[in-house]
C-alpha cells in the first residue's frame, strides 16, 4: 500500500504540508513558553549517566541507564554536559514531546484524509486526549506529563510509517533502522510494515 500522487490533490500539496508543519512547530514552542518548562524523565537519566546523581548499585534506574542503548538518554546527557542547565535540557525535551504529539499526527492525518484540513483535525483529536481511552496496556500521555520517552518513540514510529507510505523510502528505511536506538519497544510492528513494503518493492 502506498499513497503516491496524493500530494498533487487539491488541498494536499507539499507546500501545504510544509506550512502546516511550520505552524504546528510554532504552536509547540508557544505551548512550552506559555505553560512553562516541566521536569522531564530523561533529565533524570542524564543526571545519573553523568554521575550528578549517585544511585546504589542494582538500582533499576542505574541499570537502565547503563545497559539500555538509547539515543534519547545519550543526547540528553550530552546536552546537559554541554550546558549544565536544567531549563535548556527540559525545555528542549518538552518541545520534542509536543512535536512528537502533533507533527507526525498532522502528516498522517493529511496523508490518509488526502487533505491538509484532516491533518489539523487529527491533531486536535490528540490534543484533546480523546485517544487516551484506547491506550491499551501501554500508557499514552499528553505533555506536560514528564514521561516523554515512549511518546517520542510513538511520534518517531508514526513519522517512519508516513515516510514509507508516501514512498520516501530512503528516509523511511533510515529511520526504521535507527528506531531501536530511539525506542525499541515500538520497533517490531514498524519493522514488519517495512519488511512487507520492501518485499512488495522487490517482487
Amino acid at each position: 500500500m502506498t499513497l503516491t500522487g496524493t500530494t498533487e490533490r487539491k488541498g494536499y500539496s507539499l507546500p501545504g504540508l510544509a506550512w502546516g508543519c511550520v505552524l504546528w512547530a510554532l504552536f509547540c514552542v508557544a505551548m512550552v513558553i506559555v505553560r512553562g518548562v516541566r521536569w522531564d524523565e530523561d533529565f533524570e537519566f542524564a543526571q545519573v549517566f553523568l554521575r550528578q546523581v549517585v544511585l546504589p548499585d542494582g538500582h533499576p534506574v542505574l541499570r537502565y541507564v547503563r545497559n539500555a542503548f538509547s539515543l534519547q538518554t545519550y543526547s540528553t546527557a550530552a546536552l546537559l554536559w554541554g550546558t549544565n542547565d536544567s531549563l535548556t535540557v527540559c525545555g528542549l525535551r518538552n518541545f520534542l514531546f509536543m512535536a512528537a504529539t502533533v507533527l507526525p499526527v498532522f502528516l498522517m492525518g493529511a496523508t490518509l484524509g488526502r487533505r491538509v484540513i484532516w491533518g489539523n483535525f487529527a491533531v486536535l483529536f490528540v490534543l484533546f486526549g480523546l485517544h487516551l481511552e484506547f491506550d491499551g496496556s501501554y500508557p499514552q500521555f499528553i505533555w506536560p506529563d514528564q514521561f516523554s520517552n515512549g511518546h517520542i518513540g510513538t511520534g518517531y514510529a508514526l513519522l517512519t510509517v508516513f515516510l514509507l507510505l508516501t514512498e520516501r523510502r530512503v528516509a523511511g528505511y533510515f529511520l526504521l533502522g535507527m528506531m531501536p536506538c530511539i525506542h525499541i519497544g515500538q520497533w517490531p510492528p514498524v519493522l514488519a510494515l517495512g519488511a512487507l513494503m520492501l518485499l512488495n518493492d522487490v517482487v
